[in-house]
């Protein structure tokens, strides 16, 4: 599937690089003066004084100093649990980096992106070779029709604007006939004018559509070799001459029927074109006469116009052309789309390589993020130490004040803490060097593959354009 080697590169782009992002915290100091009314030392140490206690020759710590031990103690205990929780997640996290992880998938995928890229490329130039075919077995077809019919021109083959405007003209001669005929119709006719526009649409479609349909069915036979096919459009040309010429010459005897009896003006009409069909006594059904046969010829150049005049010619053509069309538009389709998969290669390949960079300044920070975190915990313990020994002082100054006799030697000594050692394993963070070094290296990979993969595209689209040199552009402008 296309870009799967990409998408295990890029699947964790977006997730955080290490899972868990604990947030650094500062161990929290023993209150003194809290603990010391807790306890009421001052109080039990005055009332123990005073009762000279404990005895000066005292080696032990009394009760009061013990639950100062073990208060001191259990802050210790605390800020060691914060410790580890911290230091496992540290070193969740620099587990979570997983370089060695993201190097072999790069060493992988890096290759495997540029073979998804050069097959996407083989697929398109398979497709361009079938159309390519096509477009070579419609050109022998046109040039077998033109050695055939002896041809050296270019086929005339309009545009959908040009045969718009050719269906326009039509339409118009049709309003416009029917608009003069319907004026001179509209006389003696009962219906008025509407009924001289019915009648005069109906004459102006027979005579328009006959010219038309004649010139492109007919008489285009004219431009054959064929003998044969000659003599057809030669008929056909003798046909549409007569049948103008009738169509026209009975409007015009219509007209003057229909002024002369009220019923049977087509029965008339039938009459004077079997005995008299150029004796017309009003010069309007003349001019009547001659406007059909101008409308008729327009109509009969519209539609000999309408297409190359040879027979068959321009169908021949207009597949070539369709099947030169298909063929371009196709090439240039795959071209964008192989682009687009480029710069998507480039981006993601490039959003790989600064993911490394943006990992390594994680390790940094988690490593010194830890270190920091072993001082802390060792500069808690020395702050506990010290609260110990204010507590004890406390208590001491508040003994020695209520006494008579001299207080125990231990009074002068401090608070002794029992120290946790805060070790950090170090073999997870390996050597800085080498990492540099390999993600280095990986970084020139990606680099590499999206300069294999650019150099790959532009090969494949000097390939896809080397098949034109076997599909040489006609001197028409269409693939030769």
């Amino acid at each position: 599937m296309l870009k799967s080697a990409l998408s295990r590169l890029t699947g964790n782009l977006h997730r955080p690089a290490h899972l868990n992002r604990a947030s650094l915290q500062v161990f929290t100091e023993l209150d003194v003066t809290r603990v010391a009314t807790e306890l009421r030392l001052e109080a039990e140490g005055r009332a123990r004084g005073a009762r000279e206690e404990p005895p000066s020759d005292s080696l032990v710590p009394d009760d009061i100093e013990a639950r100062i031990a073990e208060q001191v103690a259990a802050q210790n205990s605390r800020a060691f649990e914060t410790f580890e929780e911290q230091a496992h997640t540290y070193s969740e996290r620099l587990a979570g980096l997983a370089f060695e992880e993201r190097f072999n998938e790069i060493r992988l995928a890096a290759p495997e992106c540029l073979s998804e890229f050069r097959a996407e490329a083989a697929k398109g130039m398979d497709e361009l070779h079938g159309l390519r075919r096509r477009v070579l077995e419609a050109e022998a077809e046109r040039n077998a029709f033109r050695a055939r019919h002896g041809i050296d021109r270019a086929a005339r083959l309009h545009t959908p604007l040009r045969r718009g405007l050719s269906v326009a003209v039509i339409a118009l001669l049709l309003l416009v006939e029917t608009i003069a005929n319907g004026s001179f119709l509209a006389v003696g006719n009962q219906a008025g004018l509407l009924g001289g526009a019915s009648q005069a649409f109906f004459f102006a479609a027979l005579n328009i559509g006959v010219a038309f349909f004649a010139a492109f069915w007919g008489v285009s036979c004219l431009a054959h070799r064929s003998g044969a096919v000659k003599a057809v459009g030669v008929i056909s040309l003798l046909i549409y001459l007569v049948l103008a010429v009738a169509i026209n010459l009975a409007l015009a005897h219509y007209r003057e029927a229909a002024e002369l009896v009220t019923e049977g003006a087509g029965q008339e009409v039938m009459r004077r074109l079997g005995t008299a069909p150029v004796a017309m006594a009003d010069i309007q059904s003349w001019i009547l006469f001659g406007i059909g046969l101008l409308f008729s010829a327009l109509a009969f150049a519209d539609g000999w116009q309408f297409r190359d005049p040879y027979p068959g010619y321009a169908g021949v053509q207009a597949r070539l052309n369709a099947a030169h069309d298909a063929y371009m538009a196709r090439k240039t389709a795959l071209i964008d789309t192989l682009d687009d998969i480029r710069r998507d290669y480039g981006e993601k390949l490039g959003e790989v390589s600064r993911d490394l960079s943006e990992r390594r300044k994680d390790y940094d920070t988690i490593i010194s993020n830890r270190q920091r975190l072993q001082l802390l915990f060792e500069q808690a313990q020395v702050n506990l130490e010290a609260a110990g020994t204010a507590l004890l002082r406390i208590y001491h100054a508040a003994n020695q004040s209520a006494r008579s006799t001299p207080s125990p030697e231990r009074f002068v000594r401090g608070f002794t803490l029992t120290r946790i050692p805060a070790a950090i394993p170090r073999r997870d963070e390996g050597d800085r060097d080498l990492l540099n070094e390999q993600i280095r290296i990986a970084q020139q990979t990606l680099e590499a593959a999206i300069v294999d993969i650019n150099r790959a595209f532009a090969e494949t689209v000097e390939r896809y354009r080397q098949l034109d040199s076997l599909i040489p552009e006609a001197g028409d402008g269409t693939a030769a």
